[in-house]
């Protein structure tokens, strides 16, 4: 299982969703973070999900 940082640094890569490589990197390292929650990286996530 890849880390939730690890996960998080993916979205942040990935969150323009320029190409379909990037937007398949992003949905699945957010179904990964999604299969397994935890509230501590909420803070971290508001800020790829700023949109």
């Amino acid at each position: 299982m890849i880390s939730e940082n690890t996960l998080i640094s993916i979205l942040q890569a990935n969150r323009l969703m320029r190409s379909d490589d990037e937007i398949a990197a992003f949905e699945n390292a957010l179904a990964e973070l999604a299969n397994n929650p935890k509230s501590e990286y909420l803070p971290e996530l508001h800020l790829v999900l700023d949109d």
